[in-house]
C-alpha cells in the first residue's frame, strides 16, 4: 500500500490497513502465548521413539501368539479330520449298523451296512 500513497495520498486507508495488520498480529501474539505451555509438554522425538519401540514389540509379541494359536487350531483341525476319516472308513467297512444323531434326534450319519440291510427287507 505503501507504493500506492506514493503517488496517490490515500492516508487513512494506509491507516485503516495498519490498524487491522497491528491488531491480527495482537491476537496471534497472545493465541501463542496461550498454547505455548501445551506446546512444551509435548513428548520429544525421543519418547516418542521409545514408545514406537515399546508398541512395536507389543504387536509383535501379540502376532507371535496369535500365529502359534492359528498353528494349533489347523493342528486340531487336521486331527480332527483324519479322526473322522478312520471312523468312516471304519463305519464302512464294519458289519454293525452304525448310527450317528444330533441333539434333536435327527440322523446326522447312517452307515452304508444299515443301507444294505434296509435293501433286503421287503417292502409290506
Amino acid at each position: 500500500m505503501s507504493i500506492w500513497v506514493l503517488w496517490h495520498p490515500v492516508y487513512a486507508a494506509e491507516g485503516v490497513i495498519k490498524l487491522v495488520t497491528a491488531i491480527a498480529s495482537i491476537v496471534a501474539a497472545v493465541s501463542l502465548w496461550k498454547i505455548m505451555p501445551h506446546a512444551l509438554a509435548l513428548p520429544g522425538m525421543a519418547a516418542l521413539a521409545t514408545r514406537l519401540q515399546q508398541q512395536t514389540a507389543a504387536l509383535t509379541s501379540a502376532n507371535q501368539r496369535l500365529s502359534a494359536e492359528i498353528a494349533e487350531r489347523q493342528r486340531a483341525e487336521r486331527e480332527l479330520a483324519q479322526s473322522e476319516r478312520r471312523f468312516r472308513e471304519f463305519a464302512d467297512i464294519a458289519s454293525d449298523w452304525l448310527w450317528e444323531i444330533d441333539a434333536e434326534d435327527r440322523f446326522t450319519y447312517v452307515s452304508a451296512r444299515v443301507d444294505e440291510i434296509a435293501a433286503s427287507i421287503p417292502a409290506s
